[in-house]
């Protein structure tokens, strides 16, 4: 195993920069995985590969996750190549996520088959407040545009 950090992890990244590849990160800690595990996914690992390398687009899954949802938070509103993944989050902080970093770079998740799809994408209806364009962000357009690079 590796830190997100480590020499040899940064190397992966340049070469995904070279490539134009984006990179997907299981960020931070949920408090269910083994406790050996959660060091590796402590936030602070993610922030050196999200500084060094501007033209990586990288997707903080789970957006932090339960324990660290508010660093990947800080990370992302600093970084706009940063995007979040939102599964497993709650309404209250999809609430702090849209407020501090905005909806142009949140994907739509649902960690299926841990958690079914439905719950999540209530969740995001609701966090959007009614508001057709976020929903629509969100749920469909922020991918699209991830994907096309």
């Amino acid at each position: 195993l590796a830190y997100p950090d480590s020499p040899e992890c940064m190397e992966i990244y340049q070469t995904c920069a070279e490539l134009g590849l984006p990179v997907l990160f299981h960020s931070g800690r949920a408090g269910i995985e083994l406790e050996a595990m959660q060091e590796y996914a402590v936030m602070s690992n993610y922030e050196a590969p999200v500084h060094d390398f501007p033209g990586v687009r990288f997707v903080l899954g789970h957006a932090g996750a339960r324990l660290d949802w508010e660093a990947a938070v800080r990370l992302a509103a600093e970084c706009p190549n940063a995007w979040l993944e939102l599964s497993g989050q709650g309404v209250p902080v999809l609430d702090e996520i849209l407020a501090r970093v905005g909806p142009e770079r949140l994907l739509f998740g649902t960690d299926w088959p841990f958690y079914p799809e439905a719950p999540m994408i209530a969740k995001v209806l609701i966090a959007a407040n009614g508001d057709p364009s976020v929903q629509r962000m969100i749920l469909r357009d922020n991918a699209l545009r991830f994907l096309a690079g």
